[in-house]
C-alpha cells in the first residue's frame, strides 16, 4: 500500500482562502501521547522537539479544569475546542474550516 496523499482540490476565485495549518493526530506524533491525561498532554506537546503551536479537541471540559488551564498557561499553547460537536468528528472537523 502506498503513501497517503492528501486530496488535492482547486478552490474557485471567490472561495476564502483555507487556514494554512497541518493537523496531525497525536497517536501519529507519538503513540504514547493518546494514553495521557490532556494536562499532561499539553506538556508533551510543549516539550516535544516539533514546534507545537496547540491542541484541536472536541473535549470543552478542558475549560473547565485546573490541571488543564495550569498546563495551557504554562505551556502558552493554543487550545481549540470545537464545542458545538458533542464527540462527533466529522461535525468537529465541519466547524473548524467553517
Amino acid at each position: 500500500m502506498g503513501a497517503h496523499m492528501p486530496r488535492l482540490f482547486a478552490l474557485d476565485k471567490n472561495f476564502p482562502q483555507p487556514i494554512d495549518a497541518q493537523l496531525v493526530p497525536i497517536d501519529q506524533i507519538d503513540e504514547r501521547m493518546s494514553t495521557l491525561d490532556d494536562y499532561e498532554l499539553l506538556l508533551a506537546l510543549r516539550h516535544h522537539a516539533d514546534p507545537w503551536d496547540g491542541l484541536i479537541t472536541t473535549d470543552s471540559s478542558m475549560l473547565a479544569q485546573g490541571r488543564e488551564l495550569a498546563a495551557l498557561i504554562q505551556t502558552r499553547l493554543t487550545l481549540v475546542v470545537a464545542v458545538a460537536s458533542g464527540h462527533n468528528p466529522v461535525k468537529a472537523s465541519g466547524l473548524l474550516f467553517a
